[in-house]
């Protein structure tokens, strides 16, 4: 969570432009898939903190990837008709 690698700055993002952050998106999600398919169901009820299981994890971040595209797609309309 504390990577550099999750907090990039506005300079890092910009200077690696849009195409390479799209890339770098579909590489997580495809790193994550392959490795979610190589385990079995039962780990989604397993704890990954005292608070929280592999489930809610995974929820999670699909809900932290779901709402930045949401935000993308609305900026992107927005500009689309300026």
């Amino acid at each position: 969570m504390k990577s550099e690698a999750n907090w990039s700055t506005p300079e890092k993002l910009k200077s690696l432009g849009w195409d390479q952050i799209r890339k770098l998106l579909e590489e997580s999600q495809h790193d994550l898939t392959t490795l979610l398919s190589e385990q079995k169901d039962s780990l989604l009820s397993k704890p990954y903190t005292e608070k929280a299981s592999y489930e809610d994890l995974i929820v999670g971040i699909l809900q932290h990837d779901l709402y930045h595209t949401g935000q993308i797609a609305y900026l992107k309309s927005i500009f689309a008709h300026k």
